[in-house]
C-alpha cells in the first residue's frame, strides 16, 4: 500500500467509526424531535467514509467502481436528512410532515438510481474512471450528464438553507450553552460541504477529501453531543415552554435592548417577533414606558399597571427579575401577566355586590320611611276626622295646630331622606387642604345654643400643629355636625360632649365623647344604619339618619367611623381621617 493510500485508510477509519457510534447514540435519544433524521444522516456519513474506505482498500478495479457507485448513490440523501434535522429542531417543526419528506426525497431517489445504472447510461455520472497512486487508489474521475445540475443545485441548496436555519436559532437562542451548540453544528457542517463543493466543482479529479474532513466535523458532532447535549429534552421543552406560556415574555440585554419575545409579547407589541429583535425596549413597548421605566434601575420589581389599549383598558401583573451569567448581570426578564379578564370578573362581581347591597338598602329604606311616614299621617287623618265633626272651637284649633306640626315633621322627615339619598349617590366631592381644628371650632360654635338650652357643656381638647387635609369642607362639616347634635340630643341635662383631636402616623382622629346613658352592645352594631333610633319608644326628636349621613361622608373622604360605649358611662364616636 503507497503512503497516500494508507494515509486515506487511516483518515477514513476514524470518521467512520465517531459517525456511526453517534448515529448508534441518537437512537437512544429517538422520542426528542430531530433525533431521528440526525441518526439517519450520521449513519449515511458512515457509510460514505466506510465505502471511500473499500474503495482505497479494493485491488480489482471493477470492484472498486462498485464501491464508487455505492458511495455516491448512497451521498444524495445527506442533504435531505440534514435538513429535515435542524427543521425539526428549530421552530419549523410542525412543518415537517411524510408528504414532505417524500418530496424531499424524490430527487436523491432518482439520483441514486441514476448512478446505480450509470453503465448503462449517461444522463447523471458516466465513465467512472479510478485515480491510483502507484498500485492504490486515492480517487476517481467521472463526466457529468444533464441531471448533475439538478443533484448538485439541489444538495447544494438544502445544505445551505439548513445552516441558514442554524444562524437563524443562534440569533434568537437566549442560552450560551445552547448557542455553542449551534456554532458547533453549524461548523461541522460548512467543513465537508465547503469541501466538498471544491473538490466536485473545481477540479476533474475527485478525491477523498469530504469524507476525510469529517476526521473534523465528527469530533465536532461528538462534542455537541456530549459537551452541549444535542438532543437533551432540557432545551427542546425550555423552547417549547417559552413559546406557549400565556405570559407575555420580553428579555432584554443590559442596555434594555430586546433580545428575545414569545409570542404573546410580539401580540402584545402589535408587531412580529423579528421585527421587535434588536430594538429598544420602549421602541417596541412604548404603552409600557411610563410604568416599567422606573422598575428597571431595582433588582427585581414586581409591580400592577394599567393600560388603555385603543378602547379597552387591559391590566397586567409585571415582574422584572435579573439575568445573571458568571455572577454578572447579563439583561432582564420581564414578564407580563395579563389580569385583564380577572380584574373584569372581579369588578363585575364588585358591581354585583354593590348592586344587592343596594337594593336591600332601598328595601329596608322603604320599609323604614313608611314606618316614620305613618305616625305624622296617622295624626293628621285623625286630626282632620274630629275637626270635621267638632264644634268645640278650642278643640279644632288644637287639632289644626297639630296638623301642622306633621305637616312640618314631614317636611323635616322628606328633607332628611334626601340628604340620605344624596350622599348615598355619586357625590362629587371638592378635596381641597382643610384644617381640622378650625372645622371643629366651627361646630362648636354653630351648636352652642342648643347644648346651652340644654344645659350641657361642649369641651374642646385639640391637638396643636395637626397636619392639613383633603376634605370637602362643606360635606366634612355636616358629618361632624351631625354626630355632635346626636350627642347632643340624646344627652340628659348636665352632661357633657368633648370633642378631641389628634394625629395617629398619617392619619387625623376625631373624637366626640359623651357623658350619656351609653348604648345597649346590641343596640350598637346598628347605630349608623338609616332610620335606626336607639330610642325605641322615639321620645327623642330625630329621624334616625344623621349618623347614617355621617358614616356616608366618612366613607367618601376614605376614612373610618367607629362607636364604642359602656351602659351609664357614655358612648364615643371615634372618626379617622388620612392626612
Amino acid at each position: 500500500m503507497s503512503e497516500l493510500g494508507l494515509l486515506n485508510a487511516v483518515f477514513l477509519i476514524l470518521p467512520t467509526m465517531i459517525a456511526a457510534y453517534l448515529g448508534i447514540h441518537s437512537w437512544r435519544r429517538r422520542s426528542i424531535p430531530g433525533a431521528i433524521s440526525f441518526m439517519i444522516a450520521m449513519l449515511i456519513i458512515a457509510a460514505w467514509c466506510l465505502t471511500s474506505l473499500l474503495v482505497v482498500l479494493s485491488q480489482d478495479k471493477p470492484t472498486a467502481v462498485f464501491w464508487v457507485r455505492v458511495m455516491l448513490a448512497v451521498v444524495p440523501f445527506l442533504p435531505v436528512l440534514i435538513l429535515l434535522a435542524v427543521m425539526q429542531t428549530s421552530v419549523l417543526t410542525t412543518a415537517v410532515r411524510p408528504r414532505l419528506i417524500v418530496l424531499l426525497l424524490i430527487v436523491p431517489s432518482i439520483t441514486a438510481l441514476l448512478t446505480m445504472t450509470s453503465d448503462r447510461q449517461n444522463f447523471y455520472l458516466y465513465n467512472i474512471g479510478l485515480v491510483q497512486s502507484g498500485r492504490q487508489n486515492v480517487g476517481w474521475t467521472n463526466q457529468y450528464g444533464p441531471w448533475s445540475v439538478v443533484h448538485l443545485s439541489y444538495s447544494y441548496a438544502l445544505v445551505t438553507f439548513a445552516i441558514v436555519l442554524l444562524v437563524r436559532q443562534f440569533i434568537r437562542m437566549r442560552y450560551h450553552t445552547y448557542r455553542m451548540r449551534l456554532v458547533l453544528l453549524s461548523v461541522g457542517l460548512a467543513l465537508p460541504f465547503v469541501t466538498n463543493m471544491a473538490n466536485t466543482l473545481l477540479t476533474d479529479v475527485h478525491y477523498f477529501i469530504t469524507p476525510i474532513m469529517f476526521n473534523i466535523a465528527a469530533p465536532i458532532f461528538f462534542w455537541a453531543i456530549f459537551r452541549y447535549r444535542l438532543f437533551e429534552v432540557l432545551p427542546v421543552a425550555r423552547d417549547r415552554a417559552f413559546e406557549h406560556m400565556d405570559d407575555a415574555i420580553v428579555i432584554v440585554d443590559v442596555e434594555n435592548r430586546i433580545v428575545d419575545v414569545n409570542p404573546n409579547a410580539a401580540l402584545l407589541a402589535g408587531q412580529s417577533a423579528n421585527m421587535l429583535l434588536e430594538k429598544p425596549l420602549f421602541t417596541g413597548f412604548a404603552q409600557f414606558e411610563e410604568s416599567l421605566s422606573p422598575l428597571l434601575g431595582t433588582t427585581v420589581s414586581h409591580k400592577p399597571i394599567t393600560l388603555q389599549n385603543q378602547a379597552q383598558q387591559r391590566y397586567f401583573d409585571v415582574t422584572i427579575s435579573p439575568i445573571t451569567h458568571d455572577q454578572e448581570q447579563v439583561g432582564k426578564l420581564i414578564i407580563m401577566h395579563d389580569m385583564t379578564d380577572r380584574r373584569m370578573a372581579e369588578m363585575r362581581a364588585h358591581q354585583l355586590e354593590m348592586e344587592r347591597e343596594r337594593v336591600n338598602t332601598l328595601s329596608q329604606f322603604i320599609e323604614a320611611a313608611s314606618h316614620e311616614f305613618r305616625t305624622p299621617l296617622s295624626i293628621i287623618k285623625s286630626s282632620t276626622f274630629i275637626i270635621s265633626r267638632s264644634a268645640d272651637a278650642a278643640k279644632r284649633a288644637e287639632k289644626v295646630t297639630q296638623i301642622d306640626d306633621q305637616a312640618n315633621r314631614i317636611s323635616q322627615l322628606v328633607e332628611a331622606l334626601l340628604n340620605v339619598v344624596r350622599v348615598n349617590s355619586n357625590v362629587d366631592l371638592n378635596l381641597d387642604p382643610l384644617d381640622i381644628n378650625t372645622l371643629i371650632e366651627n361646630v362648636k360654635d354653630e351648636l352652642q345654643a342648643e347644648a346651652t338650652a340644654k344645659n350641657i357643656q361642649l369641651a374642646l381638647d385639640l391637638a396643636p400643629a395637626l397636619p392639613l387635609i383633603k376634605a370637602d369642607s362643606s360635606y366634612l362639616t355636616k358629618a361632624v355636625n351631625a354626630v355632635v347634635h346626636n350627642a347632643i340630643q340624646y344627652m340628659p341635662a348636665g352632661g357633657t360632649v368633648t370633642i378631641t383631636t389628634c394625629q395617629q402616623d398619617s392619619q387625623v382622629v376625631i373624637r366626640i365623647k359623651d357623658t350619656g346613658m351609653g348604648i345597649d352592645p346590641e343596640d350598637l352594631p346598628h347605630i349608623f344604619d338609616v332610620f335606626y333610633r336607639v330610642d325605641k319608644a322615639r321620645s327623642t326628636a330625630g329621624f334616625g339618619t344623621g349618623l347614617t349621613i355621617a358614616s356616608r361622608i366618612i366613607t367618601l373622604h376614605g376614612g373610618q367611623i367607629e362607636a364604642s360605649s359602656q351602659i351609664d358611662k357614655g358612648t364615643t364616636i371615634s372618626i379617622t381621617l388620612p392626612v
